[in-house]
């Protein structure tokens, strides 16, 4: 039953769907609507408090430093939350001041921190005794100083001009139907207009396509025949549309409008849209343009996202900043930029080394054998050696992963060839250089053609032998001739000879790195890509540099409702051929296109599901067994499973709505299980699992206790760790000397280096 370490060990999941029922527009998603807040709601940063109050909790002598200061910044975070709740901005402002010094003041604290005095335990659960890492307070000001940012802009914002949604509540069907004669105008328009461009695309067709006019159709239809309903029921405020239906047109249109913002168009765009039918599809639209979330929505969704890091909150928070991306305010649209860019760095990153590169190229080996050409129109043969040296080298580069297959060989041949009933009797050498440029990308290896030198090609003839060898002068005679016209012919014979080298040396590099790189690139694309693809995901390269030593490449997954990193990911250790590194959110989007939230199934179903979505079959196997099946789960509705890097674990955090065995019931609570690394004597690296399972929401009543622990404990077996080292170092001579080690868990990341042995 170990379902969850197959989920873990997949890094795979499956996408959302949505009904005819819900939300017809894209931004407006009826299941994510976020409830307006009560003034005195405004959020508190969570988490970080969390992080203060174990602080002020230590009776560490060592600490009390460190906890004056929490007592203090503990102290600023409340009171800027109440004054932003009352609208206070100019001493909201005056407290963020006060925060930044904060931060400068924790950065003296780090620089001579020595968290080894007086401690006695490292781990938060021995409160009296807690003392943070210095890993712990870079976290604590990376957070600090991400809300620092937040709380900025969301004042700004607040002093801007604000374009409230209640001006749409007086909207009705009539107003709906009206939006639709002109967008359906505007929609024809564009699609008339047949002047063409160089590819052959109508113009009008790209403006369709650009403001999606088409999908934009297709929301008011839908909204049309939901409004058109008897007897539906409405809140009393609004007499026929809904507020979630009003917020969703609204970021259509606000959307729409920030396309034909004619500061962004130049005049040939300005023209071409300046036709009535468009202009008066803009007047409309501005008709329905307002500011659908605000400021203290969004802080109230970061602060669940960074308690959390859950699919669920996950997708509320981009849905979040997405909608004040398209704001009519200015200031609104700020603050979903910055959101967006505060949790949309990379979360995946790979540095590789030139010399790690080179252990994956086969050994060298020399090729002999016969070989048969024809030069200037006659037939030569023998016998060729080829010696060459493969080596990949990386080529400088601020925006690529650029690598180079440099080849260097020498052929060298004894042949002979027939000329005027004469045989020649040749040896040859030359020299070349060929090189192959590779890309990585987030799609694989691109290869480009090859480019090849030969050098030093000189053919020395070593002997003539004629048919005539027996009569004296004659035989001398036509030897003459034949070495005449051999000397005269030698300088086409070399440069012939040189193409053939180039050309056949040119094909067999192509061909040879096509089959070892087509061969990656198909099961990368064909698993990793169109698998993510199934799921609604993409991989998006972030950065790119390449180093004379290394490449160095991060990438985010990009989709719906998708966030990516928000921490700067652990340093790479000395001594490290390979770093892999892994953010959280980057785990738990794949776990959220599970899809499971809400949902109840037993045990061997779910890992048939599993086994089906993510294209592995090998999760059905012989251990499902009928103690599977008596298991019934309902996971929560909102983030059923978490996974959390930090402090050196991974923790999961399972959240189960209800969990039948047999005739017992259990609802409503949490398993949280950490897994710790752990290097075998043979240089093999796990994640082992640390202490017992914990549970949250759960009665302190023993007999309660040992059922739950008796399920997760199948569930997460302590006998059953995660492999983190590679299949094949085991059977691989190349791979040898190398073991996976250096494991970091830190920060939200999980970071994977390939050393040395001892």
């Amino acid at each position: 039953m170990a379902l969850f370490v197959g989920l873990l060990g997949a890094l795979h999941g499956a996408g959302n769907c949505c009904t005819d029922d819900e939300a017809p527009a894209r931004l407006g998603d009826q299941s994510l609507d976020i409830p307006v807040l009560p003034v005195e709601a405004v959020p508190v940063a969570y988490r970080l408090l969390n992080r203060l109050d174990a602080i002020l909790e230590s009776r560490i002598k060592a600490v009390q430093p460190l906890r004056l200061w929490a007592e203090q910044t503990k102290r600023q975070i409340n009171e800027l939350s109440t004054f932003l709740a009352q609208r206070n901005l100019t001493e909201a402002e005056a407290r963020r001041i006060q925060l930044e010094h904060s931060t400068v003041r924790l950065a003296e604290i780090r620089e001579n921190w020595e968290p080894e005095l007086g401690a006695e335990g490292g781990g938060p659960t021995k409160r009296e005794n807690y003392v943070p890492t210095p890993i712990v307070l870079e976290e604590l000001q990376l957070s600090l100083e991400r809300w620092i940012l937040l709380w900025k802009q969301t004042v700004i914002a607040l002093e801007g001009n604000a374009y409230p949604l209640a001006k749409l509540f007086s909207k009705g069907l009539g107003d709906i139907q009206r939006l639709e004669e002109r967008t359906q105008a505007a929609q024809s328009f564009f699609l008339g207009e047949k002047q063409t461009l160089a590819r052959g695309r109508f113009v009008g067709e790209l403006w369709s396509l650009h403001l999606d006019t088409t999908a934009f159709l297709g929301d008011l239809e839908s909204c049309r025949k939901i409004v058109g309903q008897p007897n539906r029921r409405v809140a009393a405020l609004i007499s026929t549309i809904p507020i979630w239906m009003l917020a969703s047109l609204s970021d259509r249109a606000n959307a729409t409008l920030a396309k034909l913002d004619e500061s962004a168009l130049n005049d040939d765009q300005r023209r071409f849209l300046a036709v009535p039918s468009v202009a008066a599809w803009k007047e409309e639209l501005q008709t329905w343009a307002s500011d659908t979330v605000s400021p203290q929505e969004l802080l109230a969704v970061v602060d669940a996202y960074e308690a959390t890091a859950g699919a669920s909150d996950m997708a509320r928070l981009h849905h979040v900043a997405t909608r004040l991306t398209v704001s009519r305010s200015p200031t609104f649209r700020q603050l979903g930029r910055l959101t967006a860019e505060l949790y949309g760095g990379p979360n995946i990153r790979i540095y590789i080394s030139r010399i790690f590169l080179n252990r994956l190229l086969p050994v060298n080996e020399v090729e002999e054998g016969p070989f048969r050409e024809v030069i200037q129109g006659q037939p030569v043969f023998g016998h060729r050696r080829i010696e060459k040296e493969v080596e990949l080298n990386l080529i400088p580069a601020n925006d690529q992963l650029l690598l180079s297959l440099d080849v260097k060989g020498t052929v060298q041949t004894a042949s002979k060839s027939g000329a005027f009933a004469t045989t020649l009797f040749n040896s040859g050498y030359a020299d070349y250089t060929a090189q192959k440029k590779i890309e990585l990308t987030e799609n694989g290896f691109r290869l480009l053609p090859s480019q090849v030198t030969v050098t030093n090609n000189r053919v020395f003839l070593r002997n003539i032998r004629t048919e005539l060898d027996g009569i004296p002068i004659l035989s001398g005679i036509v030897r003459e001739i034949v070495l005449g016209q051999y000397e005269s012919r030698q300088g086409g014979a070399r440069a012939e000879t040189s193409r053939k080298i180039a050309q056949q040396t040119r094909n067999r590099v192509d061909s040879e790195t096509e089959e070892r790189f087509g061969e990656f690139n198909n099961q990368f694309r064909s698993g990793m890509l169109d698998t993510l693809r199934q799921l609604g995901l993409s991989i998006e390269q972030q950065s790119a540099k390449t180093e004379s030593d290394w490449l160095l490449g991060s990438w985010r997954m990009v989709g719906d409702g998708v966030l990516s990193g928000s921490t700067p990911a652990p340093t790479t250790q000395q001594g490290a051929f390979v770093d892999l590194k892994v953010h959280e959110s980057a785990v738990n989007t794949l776990i959220g296109k599970l899809d499971i939230g809400g949902r109840r199934m037993s045990a061997g179903e779910f890992r048939k599901e599993i086994a089906a979505k993510f294209l592995k079959p090998e999760f059905i196997d012989n251990e499902i067994d009928d103690e599977d099946e008596d298991v019934e789960i309902a996971f929560a509705p909102e983030n059923p499973v978490v996974v959390r890097f930090a402090d050196g674990l991974a923790e999961i955090v399972v959240s189960i709505e209800s969990l039948k065995l047999q005739r017992q019931t259990f609802r409503d609570f949490k398993g949280i299980v950490s897994y710790r690394p752990v290097e075998t004597p043979d240089g093999k690296l796990f994640l082992e699992r640390d202490g017992i399972v914990s549970f949250a929401n759960v009665r302190a009543q023993l007999r309660t206790q040992v059922v739950l622990r008796a399920v997760f404990g199948k569930m997460f077996p302590v006998g059953r760790p995660l492999t983190l080292s590679p299949k094949f170092f085991d059977t691989d001579p190349r791979f040898a000397d190398m073991k996976t080690g250096l494991c970091q868990i830190e920060k939200g990341w999980l970071s994977i280096a390939l050393v040395a042995k001892e």
